[in-house]
């Protein structure tokens, strides 16, 4: 009974623990302005909803190449997510070496 407990606390703190780093990722990306732009969301936001382009992607040569696009457009966002990153970090650089001379 008590090693089930136990298993049960674990897997409660495993996916508490697995939240606070989704709150924190997004937050991040955010503060990044490039939240949205992770794991196909914004081609999927754009691309997968589209009534027409989902009747055009039914095509068999157009599915091949959509598919490629995505994997071009998710790439793309990806480096843009790298860069936002950098770049948010060095605004909180700059941000902590303006308050230093402020104050």
């Amino acid at each position: 009974l008590s090693s089930g407990i136990n298993a049960e606390y674990g897997d409660e703190q495993k996916k508490q623990e697995k939240e606070r780093a989704r709150i924190s990722e997004d937050h991040m990306l955010r503060e990044a302005f490039v939240d949205g732009l992770r794991n196909g969301q914004l081609f999927d936001d754009m691309f997968l909803e589209d009534g027409d382009g989902s009747k055009l992607n039914q095509l068999p040569q157009i599915a091949e190449t959509f598919d490629l696009y995505r994997s071009r457009f998710s790439k793309v966002c990806e480096e843009l997510v790298s860069f936002g990153l950098r770049e948010a970090e060095h605004r909180e650089g700059e941000k902590a070496l303006f308050l230093a001379a402020v104050n």
